[in-house]
């Protein structure tokens, strides 16, 4: 079969995110029975006509899209990417024949919803590798599919999601590296991505990550890991890496594991990743980052507020998040905090206590995001229902946020004045775009992480 796999993620935020997933399915998929063609449309000036002409040339029997973003969950600048899926879809069903099937972070977060929505034939909720594989070959021998896990189909007029389980990651695929322009990500400050572990076991409020990923942390070995980087080391010379990872240090003694080998095997390697601040950190894991190549930490506790971290279930204290800042600076890991701010409970007083907090501890970076996207299967999704900002959760198919009243018509301002005394400080939606940022703000990034290094 004649198979065309779509990247269709247009969300350019301040690093360009590589199609890991759909570059893991590629490599799934048997070539010895299937013609494979990947298009990415990060890059493309008018991805609508790039998708149609590629339907049009190829001819594929099959489309697996894959959809990252339902938007840019930025209630200040909201880009919403439904609409432009749908019509790729719709372009496509006038194209041609070829069974449509959807796939992706995105798309799992309403399924059902998502495919009534673009129109889309099939769809596979969760991680799709090995089931959207085996829809090929039994597609290709004309056999029954329905039963495959996390299938989400349409059975006597009614759209039906199969159950399905988050595998184990022993067997995990590699992304197949030739899927994608991998200069061209470079050239636009992008690192290649390599997945670390999947699973998330905390319970932040807002967050979907336990449904996305599974409460259960699945990891991949520290060999596995480090092979990864190096076949992509070895096929495009690339040396910048992002483990994909919500928190690179949990659990510890894995992370140190894979500084460890990187150590050992001597690969010479720059690489950043998020952490999870709180009892997860020390200081043997902070110096391995950091002789293992960790050039940069992202770290996201959300807010700065004491008040807030409890608010937000965030499973850490200020005073944690204030000695995990003190270590970083002390293993000389420059670090940036990304904040969530004007989620339920908030105050003029525990915004000023979050700038204030900021303002002690000096990262090299700090991203502000006002609003909190309300994603399917939260607390905040109930709360919204309660409060009747949404009606159903299936509403949320449209993007909506959550921005206390309190705050609502006094934040915006308040940060522009602040930032006004800190210009590396990024307001998304507020002042910039990405592009200026990197313009505008990337030159302190590096001259300030140069003289952390001592240059």
């Amino acid at each position: 079969m004649r198979v065309l796999l779509i990247s269709a993620n247009r969300c350019r935020s301040i690093a360009l995110p590589m199609p890991v997933g759909l570059m893991a399915v590629a490599e799934c998929i048997g070539r010895e029975r299937h013609e494979v063609k990947v298009l990415d449309l990060m890059f493309a000036d008018k991805p609508v006509e790039a998708a149609h002409a590629a339907v049009r040339e190829f001819r594929p029997d099959v489309v697996g899209i894959s959809v990252r973003n339902i938007d840019n969950q930025n209630a200040r600048d909201t880009h919403a990417y439904f609409p432009e899926l749908r019509e790729i879809c719709r372009g496509i069903k006038e194209d041609t024949d070829a069974t449509i099937v959807l796939g992706g972070t995105a798309f799992s977060v309403l399924p059902k919803e998502t495919l009534e929505y673009t129109g889309a034939d099939l769809g596979f909720a969760g991680e799709a590798q090995e089931p959207f594989s085996r829809l090929l070959d039994l597609l290709a021998d004309g056999k029954d599919y329905t039963h495959l896990p996390g299938l989400v189909h349409r059975r006597d007029g009614v759209i039906r999601l199969n159950d399905f389980e988050f595998p184990d990651l022993a067997d995990f695929t590699d992304p197949y590296l030739d899927a994608v322009d991998f200069m061209r990500y470079m050239s636009a400050g992008s690192s290649a991505t390599v997945v670390k572990k999947l699973g998330c076991p905390f319970r932040c409020n807002y967050c979907d990550g336990r449904h996305q990923m599974g409460s259960h942390t699945r990891l991949r070995t520290p060999e596995q890991i480090v092979d990864n980087v190096v076949r992509i080391q070895e096929h495009h010379g690339v040396h910048d890496i992002f483990f994909i990872d919500p928190h690179f240090n949990v659990p510890v003694d894995h992370a140190k594991a894979v500084c460890r080998e990187l150590l050992r095997r001597k690969v010479k390697v720059r690489w950043f990743s998020t952490l999870r601040p709180g009892r997860f950190m020390d200081r043997e894991m902070l110096h391995l980052m950091k002789r293992a190549g960790c050039n940069m930490a992202v770290v996201s506790p959300d807010t700065c507020s004491a008040k807030m971290l409890k608010q937000y279930n965030k499973a850490c204290t200020k005073e944690e998040l204030y000695d995990t800042c003190r270590m970083l600076q002390a293993a000389r890991v420059p670090y940036m905090l990304c904040l969530l701010l004007g989620g339920p409970g908030e105050t003029r007083e525990t915004v000023e206590e979050s700038l204030a907090f900021l303002r002690t501890v000096k990262p090299v970076l700090a991203s502000f995001t006002v609003g909190l996207r309300i994603l399917p299967e939260t607390p905040l999704a109930e709360r919204a229902v309660r409060e009747g900002i949404i009606k159903t959760q299936s509403d949320l198919i449209e993007p909506t946020f959550y921005i206390d009243p309190a705050v609502d018509d006094w934040i915006d301002e308040r940060l522009q004045k602040a930032w006004l005394d800190h210009p590396d400080w990024i307001l998304n939606g507020l002042l910039m775009r990405a592009k200026q940022w990197v313009r505008q703000v990337g030159w302190r990034l590096r001259a300030k992480v140069g003289r952390r290094r001592g240059g």
